[in-house]
């Protein structure tokens, strides 16, 4: 093979890299992070969907459990697409299930995607969460569109929940990051909880429409089973 031909085969496998990577942008394909930082000690445990580890590699989907300085996380899972929502559809799914701590102290927690497509037909972003945790341990999130905050709960203590809706639009529809950002504080031993954050767009006035004209549905199909009893 002569030194020519191998320049042609070498240009062909990188157009062929670049047009597969150029379809992972497009496509709106990307990699989930979550960093977890024990804030006294300054410790920080960053998980990445890139296949270490994981059974599925990039399928959106990242789960962790272990100890950090004097935390211990039974099960912590973060989704995103392509395991849910869609490519011009960003979400974000953040569980941290039975934390518990051997002493007083916090540790901050950041979840966040890069999307490189937004639907136009979206008017913004629904932010919301909900758990419970112990007398004397508190959780706090904040929720982003870029810089732009959404969803700003907490701090909550026992049982919670609240959701936000967010009108805010990317400013470059090409390239866009959301990210949910809190903190979960503790003041003794033992104590321990659990709770769920998601972001996700804001149903469609269709869709919405549809949802309830469902509702009347169920409650005319109820008022007839009232009559005829």
């Amino acid at each position: 093979m002569t030194k020519t031909l191998y320049n042609k085969v070498a240009i062909s496998i990188i157009g062929c890299l670049f047009m597969v990577l150029g379809g992972f942008v497009t496509q709106g394909w990307a990699l989930p992070v979550l960093e977890l930082t024990d804030d006294f000690n300054k410790t920080t445990i960053t998980i990445v969907d890139n296949g270490s580890g994981d059974l599925n590699p990039t399928d959106g989907i990242i789960s962790w459990m272990g100890t950090i300085a004097g935390w211990d996380f039974s099960m912590t899972m973060g989704s995103s697409y392509p395991a849910t929502g869609g490519a011009d559809k960003p979400e974000l799914h953040l569980t941290v299930g039975n934390i518990s701590t051997s002493g007083a102290g916090t540790v901050s927690f950041k979840f966040y995607n890069t999307f490189y497509a937004w639907n136009p037909a979206l008017s913004g972003l629904y932010s919301g969460y909900g758990g419970s945790v112990a007398n004397g341990m508190t959780v706090e999130v904040q929720t982003y569109l870029d810089d732009a905050l959404m969803g700003d709960f907490g701090p909550s203590t026992g049982a919670f929940s609240g959701s936000s809706t967010s009108l805010i639009t990317p400013k470059d529809t090409n390239k866009y990051t959301i990210t949910i950002d809190g903190s979960i504080s503790s003041t003794g031993v033992g104590q321990s909880g659990s709770f769920d954050v998601t972001v996700a767009p804001v149903p469609e006035p269709a869709t919405i429409l549809l949802f309830g004209t469902g509702l009347i549905g169920l409650a005319g199909f109820a008022r007839k089973k009232v009559k005829k009893s």
